[in-house]
């Protein structure tokens, strides 16, 4: 099943894209568990980070036009946008430079003499990041570059007013969506995008069940924006 993507503007068709099933939900969030069993070194993830944001700057306005043309937003805003993306993943690589565990003192009792404690950040397992319209590609940055910042794979619920400018981030990520010479190399059981079927009940009540497989332990977290 597919969903078109109309402008808001004149209600002509910009875009197209398929629906997920629930089975390849199944089939992702498997392969994601499989994936956060052996992450990314952090050398790795820093690379693939470094390069997301060396094919971003370029296509900073492309970007931008796909944000105006499926949300509405002024050209002008939707340039701050991507700009404050591309921040958003300097962000993280800074992050990672900084980020660690901690000495935890001890020698402060007759049970704690000679010893040492200390803590290590490990990856909390797979997220489910489920976006909102409003910012469609600086959101989806806050949500899915952390996660994968930090060896956590991703299973990405686009808006599906706005899907195209987060599919757009999946693209420059993923080593099977777009164009080969975007691409930044990515594992695919490291990030996965699902758009999914919103179900409507009652007069202005969205019902919308983006991770029907979802069950205990699957993912390990959810992240919403909105």
């Amino acid at each position: 099943m597919k969903l078109e993507i109309q402008s808001p503007f004149d209600r002509s068709s910009i875009g197209e894209i398929d629906y997920t099933p629930n089975s390849q939900v199944d089939t992702m969030l498997d392969a994601a568990v499989d994936a956060s069993r052996n992450p990314l070194s952090k050398s790795r993830r820093i690379e693939i980070l470094e390069r997301v944001i060396e094919l971003a700057k370029p296509r900073v306005e492309a970007l931008a036009l796909t944000i105006a043309r499926e949300g509405g937003k002024p050209l002008v805003d939707a340039r701050v946008e991507v700009n404050r993306g591309i921040q958003g993943i300097q962000c993280a690589i800074e992050t990672l430079n900084t980020m660690a565990g901690k000495e935890i003192p001890m020698g402060l009792n007759a049970a704690s003499e000679g010893r040492l404690a200390f803590t290590t950040l490990e990856p909390i397992g797979v997220v489910a990041a489920i976006s909102a319209f409003n910012h469609p590609f600086n959101l989806i940055v806050h949500q899915a570059i952390p996660a994968i910042a930090t060896g956590c794979p991703v299973i990405v619920k686009p808006a599906l007013t706005t899907p195209l400018s987060c599919i757009a981030l999946v693209e420059l990520l993923r080593p099977d969506h777009g164009a080969v010479q975007l691409q930044a190399r990515l594992p695919s059981d490291a990030l996965a995008c699902a758009p999914r079927e919103q179900k409507t009940k009652g007069r202005g009540a969205a019902r919308i069940r983006p991770w029907a497989t979802v069950r205990m332990g699957r993912p390990s977290l959810v992240c919403f924006a909105s």
